[in-house]
């Protein structure tokens, strides 16, 4: 399955078209000609009216170029603004949405309102069969318990469109999805803001991450923003993921191989090594279900 996340600039016209969103579309044709099946784009410096307009030109833009396309972005409502992420699928179809459901203290004095459920999508061919992807919006791709929760209803792949504000720090990000990535053996997309837009500056570098024993040198880079990931010194990898993030857009790609990652937790399953009884205690609802070394399917079964 071939993947791409889309770097964008917070200053970006975010106006619509008869011919779909006009920030995303150059991303969308350019990822539909790079033979990608679907691309992920930042969290939106902006608050979306609830006309429908933006959403119906997204989904006109995904049924256009036969891509699943994800992002996020603040939605006004009569209890307040929610934040979430939305993944549209190839015929125009909102395949689901996420509300991201750990909020800062200045982002809810913002009037942002946190989301209560966390659930995975699943996604429909040509994903591989039983695929399910699971949101990480804003703030969530920094909190290790809301990739947990997701990966053990069956995401084996992370969505994290994010908008990280400025200084840059190579540490910061790592933190994030890169760091759920291998807490939980699966891929993981980020999609980053960056530049200035009317009220913050942003930077980051957006990636497409795998387990570290599945990319070279073992950094868990499979594409970045202006990095050569197989050209990085493993003993510089700090430096590697450079100082400085990038202020610039564009589109990184990468194939993710879902047989070859479930080889690499068959080698090495993190799953056989949960304190199960100690887990359930907390969260009965979660952890009642799914034998350790396994993870839920699409269908209910189990998948080893």
């Amino acid at each position: 399955m071939r993947v791409a996340v889309a770097q964008m600039t917070a200053s970006i016209h975010l106006g619509t078209s008869p011919e779909g969103p006009e920030g995303f579309r150059p991303w969308a044709l350019q990822a539909k000609e790079a033979g990608c099946h679907l691309v992920l784009f930042p969290l939106l410096p902006v608050t979306l009216s609830d006309d429908g307009a933006f959403f119906g030109a997204v989904a006109a833009l995904a049924r256009e170029t036969g891509l699943m396309l994800g992002f996020a972005a603040e939605t006004s409502g009569p209890t307040g603004t929610a934040r979430g992420g939305y993944l549209f699928g190839t015929d125009g179809r909102l395949l689901g949405r996420q509300a991201q459901t750990q909020v800062l203290p200045e982002e809810r004095v913002g009037g942002i309102v946190p989301g209560t459920t966390l659930e995975p999508i699943s996604l429909p061919p040509p994903a591989p069969a039983g695929l399910k992807a699971g949101f990480l919006v804003g703030s969530d791709a920094w909190y290790p318990e809301v990739a947990r929760i997701l990966t053990l209803k069956g995401a084996a792949l992370l969505l994290a469109p994010v908008a990280m504000r400025a200084p840059y720090s190579p540490w910061r990000q790592v933190a994030a999805i890169w760091q759920q990535v291998q807490q939980n053996q699966v891929f993981g997309l980020e999609a980053c803001l960056v530049g200035s837009g009317t009220a913050h500056s942003y930077a980051g570098r957006s990636a497409i991450f795998a387990p570290c024993e599945m990319t070279p040198g073992e950094t868990g880079i499979l594409a970045q923003i202006g990095v050569d990931p197989k050209a990085i010194d493993p003993g510089q990898w700090a430096d590697g993921l450079s100082a400085a993030g990038s202020a610039e857009p564009g589109l990184v790609v990468a194939d993710l191989d879902f047989d070859a990652l479930q080889r690499t937790v068959d080698g090495y399953s993190l799953w056989e090594q949960q304190n199960l009884d100690f887990y359930r205690s907390f969260f009965p609802g979660v952890y009642g279900k799914t034998p350790a070394g396994s993870r839920e399917t699409g269908d209910g079964g189990e998948t080893p």
